[in-house]
Parts: structure tokens; sequence; C-alpha cells
């Protein structure tokens, strides 16, 4: 799609259903966050396509309409909006780039203001990062990996002089970036955790555990406030080892694990995992790794030196080639806020880290537990049942359990009348239809006449049409909104009676199957959603009621063109 005619092919909205203008970010009605391509941020930039998502933002490319030129915009995710440590980090990152000015840091050309919150306009990079290339050949050779190190480490001097240490050094914000014209340039990304050095050489800032776990020093372990520019000498110590070897220097079956690991155990030499690598190339590795900072090497530019000896011209050359045609993808970090420890001796670190990591892990296992909602049901794609089978008439679904606060879960290849959806607690303000009053709700019965042999039995048609849309008339079970999309994924995945593009309805496609014949009744999930609500209409009398997200309410309605 050109991206300047891209605002005139608007889709409708999937919330309320009305047309918005390309520079309505949020539906109006709703307050519901539009799908982003085509339309129009901070009057300026045509967002084009999602180059990737994390855990706390998206990378779009986008085109500044203003002088013709395409950009990466770096947004926030709305959820992550409301931690303002996170925004905070966000805004840090364009301040710190902006700081150290070098060729090898991904340039951040503004810091704009939207109503999306604060989106950082950047470089559009094209190339890969050295995470996607480690995994699409296995590991690199000793020179190639060498001579791509060096150069993220004249960069990372730079940054280590203005100040700044990175902290969150990995393979995935090593980016290998072709350029137009002109050999491939390794630029450093993702700042957001970095942290300045004052004049006298402390770290502004309270202690807390933040970076990603397999490429965490010892002290930054024992909390962000004890990092300096050595940490980052271990990082990118770590991110040479696994470009020659393969595979991190410190792995575990669990977070915890890892980073006891990095505490306690050494890591097994380059060359005994790798035959053939310089033992000296071995120990300038292993260095980076030593466990106390006065050990490692004290500044990049003494690391690159040491690296200098085992780079040569045809490594370099040949690190330039072999780059994807995809671009930037932004990756998230790991932030958990812990307690700042008091300084003490290495001998008492593993102690003290493991009741950090377990009140960390266990902490986070609660926020998961109790944030995701009751589970839903594992996904079973429906099946049309052949005539061969329908030769008698089908048991009667069974009521619904009262405990299950949702409806019943029919076996989606049955032709079999389900009975009303019981009304969960925070629906009750509209009740499904058809649904009894009693404590126990009425038996579902048939009333098709058995089939006879003058008379053959008739087989249901497997889609349900509205318009120019369509359903399937067997049924998936009953389960959050998440799951419920994702069911109407997997029917897209599979091209479900050989369609394709199926989705989770909004609520006007989904009220457009308001008393259609054979439609079951019940309450359907739809696209709408805010603040951890979601629409639920019921069918077949049209019906909508807000439900939380997590609630197994109700059944998804997969909808897709009419064939």
């Amino acid at each position: 799609m050109n991206a300047e005619s891209a605002g005139a092919h608007l889709e409708a909205c999937p919330f309320c259903g009305a047309d918005h203008d390309e520079a309505t970010l949020r539906c109006p009605a709703t307050d519901m966050v539009l799908p982003f391509e085509g339309r129009m941020l901070a009057g300026k930039f045509r967002l084009v396509s999602e180059l990737g998502r994390g855990g706390m933002g998206a990378v779009w490319r986008g085109r500044n309409v203003h002088v013709d030129r395409e950009v990466a915009l770096k947004l926030i995710l709305p959820e992550a909006l409301k931690n303002k440590e996170i925004v905070a980090r966000f805004q840090n990152e364009a301040r710190v780039a902006a700081r150290i000015g070098h060729p090898g840091i991904c340039d951040i050309l503004d810091l704009e203001t939207s109503a999306l919150g604060p989106v950082i306009v950047m470089e559009l990079l094209r190339g890969e990062n050295l995470g996607q290339r480690i995994a699409r050949e296995g590991k690199l050779a000793p020179t190639v990996a060498v001579a791509l190190i060096r150069e993220a480490l004249h960069a990372l001097d730079a940054a280590h002089r203005a100040g700044i240490i990175h902290r969150d050094l990995k393979p995935e914000n090593l980016f290998i970036h072709q350029p137009e014209t002109g050999p491939a340039v390794v630029k450093l990304m993702d700042f957001g955790i970095s942290k300045f050095i004052d004049r006298d050489g402390a770290l502004t800032g309270s202690g807390v555990l933040m970076g990603t776990p397999e490429y965490m020093a010892p002290e930054q372990i024992n909390g962000a406030v004890y990092a300096d520019a050595r940490t980052d000498i271990w990082a990118i110590g770590a991110v040479l080892y696994k470009a020659i070897t393969g595979v991190d220097p410190f792995t575990a079956a669990s977070v915890p694990a890892t980073l006891i690991a990095i505490i306690t155990a050494e890591p097994e030499p380059v060359d005994a995992r790798v035959p053939g690598v310089p033992s000296g190339l071995s120990a300038v590795i292993l260095r980076c790794l030593a466990k106390k900072p006065d050990e490692r090497f004290q500044t990049a530019k003494e690391l690159a030196d040491a690296l200098q000896p085992f780079e040569t011209p045809a490594a370099a050359a040949s690190s330039q080639a072999a780059v994807s045609s995809h671009a930037a993808v932004f990756a998230p970090t790991v932030a958990l806020s812990l307690p700042s420890p008091p300084p003490s001796s290495p001998s008492r670190w593993p102690a003290r880290l493991m009741g950090l990591v377990v009140l960390g892990a266990a902490g986070f296992g609660a926020w998961w537990y109790v944030g995701r909602g009751p589970d839903a049901p594992p996904i079973e794609l429906p099946t049309i049942v052949s005539e061969a089978l329908r030769t008698v008439d089908p048991a009667p679904a069974p009521p619904p359990d009262p405990t299950a606060g949702g409806a019943v879960a029919t076996p989606p290849a049955q032709p079999v009348v389900v009975p009303p959806t019981p009304v969960p607690e925070d629906m009750a303000q509209a009740p499904a239809p058809g649904a009894t009053t009693g404590e126990e709700p009425a038996p579902a019965t048939t009333t098709t006449p058995p089939p006879t042999e003058a008379t053959p039995p008739a087989t249901p048609p497997p889609l349900i049409a509205s318009g120019d849309l369509v359903t399937p008339s067997a049924l998936g079970k009953a389960g959050n909104q998440h799951w419920a999309k994702e069911y109407c994924a997997a029917l897209d995945k599979n091209k479900y009676l050989g369609i394709a593009r199926w989705k989770l309805a909004n609520p006007n496609e989904a009220k457009s199957f308001a008393k259609v014949a054979g439609i079951k009744p019940g309450g359907y999930w739809t696209t709408a959603a805010h603040r951890g609500r979601a629409l639920v209409v019921w069918l077949p009398k049209g019906s909508q009621t807000s439900v939380r997200v997590t609630t197994k309410a109700a059944r998804p309605l997969c909808v897709a063109a009419k064939p």
C-alpha cells in the first residue's frame, strides 16, 4: 500500500463500525486504539506497517509526509502507558542516544508527543540484528564475530566516554545495518535502561534488578546501582561467546538458576566448545566474564585492542555480507524492581541472591496467575459430521455447570440444541436470552423427528450466513476473550472449510447475526475491549454487555467474508 494514499483505504472501525478520519487513533465511542496501518501520527507520520513488538512497545515503519522520508517509529503499548517507570525509561532512551551522537548508535531523530503517548522517531534500519544472524547461521566464524564485536565496541566506548552505560547489551541490541550505499554498519540499540554517571563516577538512581538474565554481570544481579562500564564489558563478552559457540555462557532451566550460575559457576572455555578457536581469543573472552570487575578489561577500547589480532581483513569483509532484508525490531528488556541490597562480600551473594530471585519469581508468578483469568479450554477445531453418523438423534446436551462461571462447552461437531447460557455475576444487567428462572436450567430437547429409511437425514449447513458474512454452525467452547481470538486465528491458519481470513467479530458484525436462523442462543465475544473489559453480544436477541476479558463467559463468534 502506498503510504501517501493509505488514508483513503482505511477499514471501518472494528469497535463501533463507523468510519474515522486518518488522524483519529482512538475510537471516539469506545476509546479503543484503532488499527494503525494507514493512519497519521502527530500530524505528519503515515504509519505503514508494524516491524515488531515486545512486552512494552512496538516499532512501526512510517513516512514523514512533510519531507518524504521513511523512518522508524517506536511507540509504547497502551497498556504500558500507565507505568510511569516505563514511560521514563522510554523517554530516557531518546535523550541518551542523542547525547552520544556516534554513527554506531541508532540515530534518534525526534521525540514526539501524540494521542498514543510519547513516540521516538528513529532512522529506519535495514538488515538484521546479531541474534537473528546467530539463529540463522547457528554460530559465526570467530574472525567474523570478532569483526562485528570490535565495531560495536567503538560505539560502546563513545557511550562510556559520554558517561553512559548501556546495561542491556545482548545480540538483539546489536544491529547489522545495511545502508543503501556503502558497507554494513553495526549499530547499538535500545538505551532504555541505560544510566548516566555523574562527575564523581557514582550511578544515579536506586538499585533495581534490570537487564536480560543471560547477559547480566554478577554486580548487576546484586543491584543496578552497582553497575558501571565494566558491566557492559561482561555483557559484550557474553555476546561474543554466544556468537562463536551458538550458546550462552550461562544457561539453566529457569531464570533464578541462570542468575545463580552467573554468580557461582565458571563458563566452559570457548576453545573447548569449538575446536580450532585460538586459545588467546578464548582467554580474552574468559577475562571479560571474570566475576570481579577489577579482573576484566577496564574499558571498551582496551577490549577492542585485545581482540584486534583475531580479526583479519577477510573477516571484516565477510561480516558485511549475508545481511537479511528485515528492518529493526524492538526487543523488550527485563525490569524487576527489587530493594537495593547493601554491599557485601562475594561469598554471601548466592544465599542472598536465592532469596531475591525466589521472591521475584514468586511475585511474577502470582501476577501472571491472577491476571490471566481462568484457564481457557484447549483449541479444538470443529469438524463436519457426515450423514452416515446422523442416523439417530444425539443425546441432549448436559446442563450448565454452576461452578464453571460460563456456558456449556458443547462438542462442536455434534448437532445438538445448546441450552441457554447462564449469566456470569458481572453480566446480571443483561441476562442471556431464554434463561430459566429456577435454580436448574431446563434440559434441552430436540424437536427434529428421528430419520427414517424413507426420509434420509438432512445435514445441517456448515455455515450460517448474515449478509456478506458467514460463521461456523459448529460452535467453539466457552472461554475468555483472549482464547476466543486465538480460536478464530486457528480457524484462519487452518483455512477451516476452505476459507481464509477468519477473525473474531466486532460488535456490529456480531449483532448482524441477531435473529438469524440457526444461530445458537448464548453470549459471544467481540473484539471491542477497553480497560480489561470487553463487549459480549447475546444472540439471538442482539443485546450486549461489558464483561471482564479474563472471564470464561462466552464463545467465540468467528466470521469471514462469504465465499
